[in-house]
């Protein structure tokens, strides 16, 4: 249980600010095309939707994104590769700055919450 609410955790605070920045871009788009209908204001909308459904279970590591960038211009053109193998707890392993009680608790608000929205 401790993996699930350390995911759970990440996913409901991911979702926090995620869904605050899309339904605030979605806003400004449509006020900006409120000129070409109704019909271009709610695909928007439904686009904003979607995206405020999936996007919180992206995991979004940009860290890692620089780290792989960098490697490939340090070693563009002098033919190296490089291969890294990483064990199945490493490359599984959540780092959580919450505490275990607080994880367990916003999976248990988490899972309400998807309980309340499927109902």
């Amino acid at each position: 249980m401790n993996a699930f609410a350390a995911w759970a955790a990440a996913t409901f605070l991911n979702a926090l600010w995620q869904t605050a920045l899309i339904f605030c871009t979605a806003w400004l788009a449509a006020r900006m095309l409120r000129a070409f209908g109704p019909r271009a204001v709610h695909r928007v909308w439904i686009t904003a939707l979607l995206m405020e459904v999936l996007l919180p279970f992206c995991r979004l590591q940009p860290g890692l994104w620089i780290e792989r960038l960098r490697a490939a211009f340090l070693h563009a053109g002098d033919g190296e590769v490089t291969v890294r193998v990483l064990s199945a707890a490493s490359a599984n392993a959540v780092q959580s700055w919450l505490p275990e009680w607080a994880q367990r608790m916003l999976a248990a608000v988490f899972l309400t919450l998807i309980a309340i929205a499927l109902v």
